[in-house]
This record gives structure tokens, C-alpha cells and sequence, in this order.
């Protein structure tokens, strides 16, 4: 196979990935594969040649079989099949994994998601934009076995015989997600934090209007960015209201990301006044500072949260862009 015809077979693969995506999203729907096939059944031709697997239908063996989709004997890997692989949906397949006592056969299970957009930003939630991702580093073999298997499985996808007919569009931008503002009385979080007092030209309406940009500014980033946050709110060190990253806490290892990829994102977060970096001990840390120019409200609100020992609430404030909590 030439680098045109490898060139040719990707973009075949990319806009069958592309119409598949749009199709659930529009549908919310699974039914369309020939001969009635399900979702799961069009995966495991997918993945086992992705990964040398030997998957199989555990729905099939036993009907709504708990937690997984796919199962693969051989390598212990598990897979839910979704078409919306949110966070709580991580959970519970994991929770229902745990319960069936799964782990004596299987590892721990990761959800594939039929889609390009990406509702939960975590190394065990993959898209079909990762396995695309996968496919283009594979052999010109694999990629020929790859589309093959989607022009017979999807070939009936438009009217027209070619997958160029399918509609163009990108479908990687993710739209901004919807925010919560905080309380309109916000005495409590000024009260127990001494904001005021940290500067004392602030006012509360300032402090009010910052929180209310922090939620929407949080909610006009990427979600892989705002995971990034919501690791270095929970986990970093946490000194006179600065929250810091330093080596020792391995963020590579909690993201599965190397320090390239991690500190790559993190000068994109300093590029948007979400990130700074201490030159002296080359570490990050997250910040947001607005019209009250010597409060990081990161830090602030994480004390206000470990005050109340609600730092539950750390998941909603960063990745749902929800800060109702604050009153």
C-alpha cells in the first residue's frame, strides 16, 4: 500500500467515524448495522485487530450481561460499549464490576464511546476519535483489514456508494458546556474565607462578578483541560491560598499522560489565566484571578470547601462548571 492509498483508506475510515458519531448523536440509536447487528458486535472486529484481542460478546454468552459489553479471555480486557461515556457512567460500571466480583476474570473495564465528543475526560473513557488515533499508527495491513471491515459493515451509511458523499464537519470542537453560577448571597464563602481582608479594595459585588466568570470561563475550555484542574485542585499542594503541582505528586501517572503532554496543556492553561509557573522550582500551579487582583480563587475555594469538608464538591465546580455551592 502507497502513502496515497494509506492517505486514501484513513480519510475513509475518519468519515465513517465522523457519520457514525453524527448518527448516534442525532438518534440515539444503535439499530442501523446490518443484518441487525449490535453495537458490540460491529466493535469486536474493530478492536481485536487494534489491539490483538479476542474479544467476544459477553451479551451474547449471558444475556445483559453485567458491567461489560466485550470480553477477552486471553489478555483479561473489558469493555462497556456506549454512546454516552460520561463520568457516572464510568462509576457505575465500575461500581457494577466490583459487585459481580468481574475482577476474578477480567481487568478493570474501560468504556469506548461512540462518539467524537468526549463527555468525560479520563483515561479509562475512550472515543472514537482515540481509536482513530490507534488506527493511523497501525500497518498498512491492519488499516486495510480496518476498512474493509467498515465499508462492509457501513455501506449502506449514505445514498451514494462512496464515503466521500457523507457530509464533511468537524466534529472535534466540543460546544461550551452549561455553567452555574453561585449563590446570590454569598456571605458565607466571604465570611470564611476573610477575602476582604486579603484585599482590602475589594468588594463583595467584585468577589460575586469573579465567581461568576470562573464558572463561565471554566465552561468555554476543553474538558481535557479542565480535568487537568479539577487533578491539580484535589491533589496539589496547597499553600497560603496558592495551589501548586510539584514533581513528587506524578500527574503523569494520575492522567496517563507524559510531563510533555501535561506541561504542553499547562502552558496553554497559563496562555488563558488558568496557570502559573515558579521558575525556581519549575513547578505549575492553577490560579484565576480577575477584578480582585491579589485573591487566586482556586486556592480560596478550595479552603472554603476543606472548611466545610465538602470537597465533593471540587468534581461539580470544575468539570460541570457548577459553582451553586458557593452561598
Amino acid at each position: 500500500m502507497t502513502i496515497f492509498n494509506k492517505s486514501e483508506k484513513l480519510q475513509n475510515i475518519n468519515l465513517r467515524f465522523s457519520w457514525l458519531s453524527a448518527y448516534l448523536a442525532n438518534s440515539n440509536a444503535i439499530g442501523f448495522f446490518d443484518d441487525n447487528k449490535s453495537a458490540e458486535d460491529f466493535c469486536i472486529p474493530l478492536l481485536n485487530i487494534i489491539y490483538d484481542l479476542e474479544l467476544v460478546n459477553l451479551n451474547s454468552v449471558k444475556k445483559n450481561h453485567p458491567a461489560i459489553d466485550l470480553g477477552c479471555s486471553k489478555t483479561k480486557t473489558s469493555i462497556q460499549i456506549t454512546s454516552s461515556g460520561t463520568l457516572s457512567k464510568l462509576k457505575k460500571t465500575k461500581q457494577l464490576f466490583d459487585s459481580h466480583q468481574l475482577k476474578e476474570t477480567y481487568n478493570a473495564p474501560w468504556i469506548l464511546e461512540l462518539s467524537n465528543e468526549k463527555h468525560a475526560s479520563h483515561p479509562d473513557v475512550k472515543t472514537l476519535k482515540d481509536i482513530f488515533q490507534a488506527i493511523s499508527g497501525l500497518t498498512d495491513e491492519k488499516i486495510s483489514r480496518i476498512d474493509e471491515h467498515l465499508n462492509a459493515t457501513l455501506r449502506d451509511v449514505n445514498s451514494a456508494s462512496s464515503p466521500q458523499a457523507i457530509p464533511p464537519r468537524n466534529f472535534a470542537i466540543k460546544p461550551s458546556s452549561p455553567y452555574k453560577l453561585p449563590q446570590k448571597d454569598i456571605s458565607d464563602f466571604i465570611v470564611k474565607t476573610h477575602i476582604l481582608t486579603w484585599d482590602s479594595t475589594a468588594t463583595v459585588e467584585q468577589v460575586r462578578a469573579d465567581l461568576n466568570d470562573l464558572s463561565i470561563a471554566l465552561s468555554e475550555i476543553p474538558y481535557s483541560q479542565r480535568i487537568l484542574l479539577f487533578t491539580i485542585m484535589t491533589a496539589g499542594l496547597f499553600e497560603d491560598g496558592e495551589i501548586i503541582t510539584l514533581k513528587d505528586y506524578k500527574l503523569e501517572e494520575k492522567l496517563t499522560a507524559t510531563p510533555q503532554e501535561i506541561k504542553d496543556e499547562m502552558d496553554i492553561l497559563r496562555d488563558r489565566g488558568f496557570a502559573f509557573r515558579h521558575e525556581d522550582t519549575r513547578s505549575y500551579g492553577i490560579c484565576y484571578r480577575n477584578r480582585v487582583r491579589y485573591v487566586n480563587y482556586f486556592g480560596f475555594i478550595r479552603g472554603y470547601l476543606e472548611d466545610m469538608n465538602r470537597m465533593f464538591f471540587c468534581e461539580d465546580m470544575i468539570l460541570e462548571c457548577d459553582l451553586s455551592f458557593i452561598q
